[in-house]
């Protein structure tokens, strides 16, 4: 896009050897992994515009493929991530082609399908297709059929006046559901104005499902560093509130405020060493996490055999407003010295 529009993908390469990967104009992460330092390394990229495929390589290896929100090109920009001198970076060697597309007259793709990858086995989630028209001829009428181990579904569509080079977003009547570990899901286009589709070879595309089965008697517990103070604070609360709701057996949210009226002294000291900034997850005391990324290492946990079942008891006096909470443990297996038991109390 125009500069200081938007990013349609974000390269960002750390000097830790980190490197994110970004589109959706940063909000939306494709690719995370390390590279080569203190060495010359080959960053390339195959992005196929007609279908909507961008490839990222790294030294020839594939590190992501995806279908983009922003399926276009407008310049390049390199720039310095870290100010005061601390980035050190050297380019060369920096070249493209451009391949034009020869059209048919009659040519519909599947050039992303929106599902939920993942989830607890046996939830549900619906899916959404993106049907691009890389003919000639508007496009009126397809079906789309899929199977994500439960059975061939199929829905169809008329009346959809897709126009060449245009793209249509259709919901399905059905709902993909979690079966096992991992289910591939094809998905494939017929009936394309009547079954005249000259090109069938790119009427289909494949998604993983990756379901998770949880451990008995298994909780997640989730410490988000969050602040009034932050801007992005609004993000953590809305990702928090959508995981509860998801999986309200299994994910413990606490939310801990830092630098705002909300503040807990002894916690904010115990927590915000461990952060980097707001707002964070905390995922079981082990791994900080952006919140936009907390469900799947927090699906990966729910999987978990626990150390242990605690079990909660209070009662309360309205008249001295006394609270008094019994925790009981019931260790599932040996542990090694060092543990302790906190009680939190959230409202």
């Amino acid at each position: 896009n125009p500069v200081q529009t938007s990013w349609v993908f974000d390269a960002q390469f750390h000097r830790n050897g980190q490197f994110v990967f970004k589109t959706n104009n940063s909000a939306t992460i494709v690719a995370t992994g390390t590279y080569p330092q203190d060495e010359w390394f080959k960053f390339s990229c195959n992005i196929d515009l007609t279908l909507n495929i961008w490839k990222f390589f790294i030294n020839d290896q594939q590190v992501c493929s995806f279908a983009n929100p922003n399926n276009k090109i407008y310049c390049m920009d390199l720039f310095p991530l870290d100010s005061n001198g601390l980035s050190t970076a050297y380019v060369d060697d920096v070249k493209f082609t451009f391949t034009p597309k020869n059209l048919l007259n009659v040519d519909g793709t599947i050039v992303n399908a929106k599902i939920k990858p993942f989830g607890l086995i046996n939830q549900t989630s619906p899916i959404s297709i993106g049907i691009r028209n890389i003919g000639l001829d508007t496009i009126n009428s397809f079906t789309v059929n899929y199977n994500d181990g439960s059975g061939l579904k199929s829905n169809q569509f008329t009346g959809q006046n897709i126009p060449s080079k245009g793209t249509k977003t259709v919901q399905l009547s059905d709902k993909v559901k979690f079966l096992s570990a991992q289910t591939p899901v094809q998905i494939y286009l017929t009936n394309v104005n009547g079954n005249t589709d000259q090109n069938k070879l790119n009427d289909t595309i494949t998604t993983i499902l990756n379901g998770y089965t949880p451990a008995a008697n298994k909780k997640v517990l989730v410490e988000m560093g969050t602040s009034t103070t932050s801007n992005l604070g609004p993000k953590g609360i809305v990702l928090f509130d959508s995981l509860f709701r998801t999986y309200p057996d299994h994910f413990i949210p606490i939310a801990v405020h830092g630098n705002d009226p909300m503040s807990n002294i002894e916690y904010d000291e115990a927590l915000f060493p461990l952060i980097s900034g707001y707002p964070s997850a905390y995922v079981m005391r082990k791994n900080v996490f952006d919140p936009l990324l907390l469900e799947l290492p927090s699906l990966e946990e729910i999987s978990l055999a626990p150390n242990a079942v605690l079990a909660n008891t209070t009662s309360f006096d309205s008249v001295s407003r006394e609270l008094k909470i019994c925790v009981s443990t019931k260790f599932l297996k040996s542990v090694p010295q060092g543990y302790k038991l906190n009680c939190v109390l959230t409202e």
